[in-house]
């Protein structure tokens, strides 16, 4: 599913040229953790970080920051409110601009296997959205079969802050 989104990511950059791809890191190298300020440590582990930048965009507004989480469906739901939990306090706390050098983080991209699936962890971002009211615009989800109506010439740049 990573490979997948990366080379369809790169296509479509490439088909339009007012989007790049900045920075690509995936795996490993991203792997943290976060505490939840009660003792636990909670893994923040996204599949992948990336960078868009829109050489037309006016200057300050030329980079959008995004996480990548590639779900197979293989955790419970309880598990993927742990993922996304751990994803707003790693914002919270600042670490974006600690570990990348990035002062926003425009979304989490988060695929996967089927639209059942988007639907129930949407929900549960909408849970925690009732105490941590960011949690309503940081994940964007979608599921495998979306992959195929990948943004088009100048779709991309509708991506920018």
């Amino acid at each position: 599913m990573i490979s997948a989104f990366h080379a369809n990511l790169e296509t479509a950059a490439r088909s339009n040229a007012a989007t790049e791809i900045d920075r690509w890191v995936q795996g490993p190298p991203l792997w943290s953790s976060v505490s939840d300020g009660r003792k636990r440590f909670l893994p923040h582990r996204p599949d992948a970080f990336f960078t868009l930048r829109f050489p037309n965009a006016p200057e300050g507004q030329q980079l959008s920051n995004f996480f990548y989480e590639a779900d197979r469906n293989t955790c419970n739901l309880t598990r993927i409110r742990q993922k996304l939990e751990a994803h707003l306090l790693f914002f919270m706390q600042g670490k974006h601009t600690e570990r990348y050098g990035v002062r926003k983080v425009r979304a989490v991209l988060i695929e996967t296997t089927s639209g059942q699936r988007a639907e129930q962890m949407r929900a549960t971002a909408k849970e925690l959205a009732l105490a941590v009211p960011l949690a309503n615009h940081l994940f964007w989800f979608t599921d495998c079969s979306e992959r195929q109506h990948l943004p088009g010439d100048g779709d991309l740049a509708g991506m920018t802050d």
